[in-house]
């Protein structure tokens, strides 16, 4: 049975070819949300959607008064980019969905294992901020992301219900991580089932440069099953 795309979606992709071919270059003005209905012959919710979309991703950013602008991108290396789990289901022919699940902010030295990897001490507050993305309404990869309270002090949840997590960081923390990512298959149980299929661990670590020392400032830990992990499998990380 064929999948249907919705229409939001479909807009979407279709300004992400005009970029990433592009047609549109960094800080170039889009269309006008009245413009992009005309041509696309879509209403303003889908607009608005699809123009949200695409911030979220780090494609563009709305100015107040001033309309949507690209925003340049380092596709050219993937070293600085965070895997696009939403993106890569997408590209599969799915219907992403990304529910936050878990927003917690750990303040009693817990966690020994991430703390050491991040270098941290037991006194250093960590955030504990989880995703769950679907394809087609199945749960396909469980994400658990780590972020030192110092780095981006006053995180809300009510921001990350609104905008994905990295060009959150970007915007309002002045982002600059670099990173890297690894996989490995596994056997587990999928989180709710207790049944152990195959999966695939990703963990992504990324470090930017503070005051001449390199520090860790995000630490990803995640499993991948379905069609998701079968991809991955083939997918070469920097």
């Amino acid at each position: 049975m064929a999948i249907k795309i919705p229409l939001y979606q479909r807009l979407q992709n279709a300004l992400i070819r005009r970029i990433e071919s592009g047609d549109w270059a960094a800080d170039d003005k889009l269309p006008s949300e009245s413009q992009l209905q005309r041509h696309y012959h879509m209403g303003r919710v889908t607009v608005r959607r699809a123009l949200a979309e695409l911030a979220n991703q780090g494609y563009i950013i709305s100015r107040q008064g001033q309309g949507s602008f690209v925003l340049e991108r380092q596709n050219h290396d993937p070293s600085f980019h965070y895997y696009n789990v939403k993106e890569t289901v997408m590209n599969l022919g799915a219907v992403p969905t990304v529910k936050l699940t878990g927003f917690t902010l750990i303040v009693d030295g817990g966690l020994p294992d991430i703390r050491a990897q991040m270098g941290l001490t037991r006194d250093d507050y960590l955030y504990q901020i989880q995703y769950v993305t679907y394809a087609n309404a199945v749960p396909v990869f469980f994400d658990t992301i780590y972020l030192p309270y110092l780095r981006f002090p006053q995180l809300f949840i009510s921001e990350l219900n609104h905008t994905a997590i990295i060009p959150l960081l970007r915007q309002k923390y002045q982002f600059q991580g670099e990173f890297h990512t690894t996989s490995q298959p596994v056997v587990t149980n999928r989180p709710g089932s207790d049944e152990p299929e195959s999966a695939m661990q990703v963990e992504t670590v990324a470090d930017e440069i503070s005051r001449g020392t390199r520090k860790v400032a995000l630490l990803s830990r995640a499993l991948s099953f379905g069609k998701l992990m079968r991809h991955l499998q083939h997918r070469r990380f920097s």
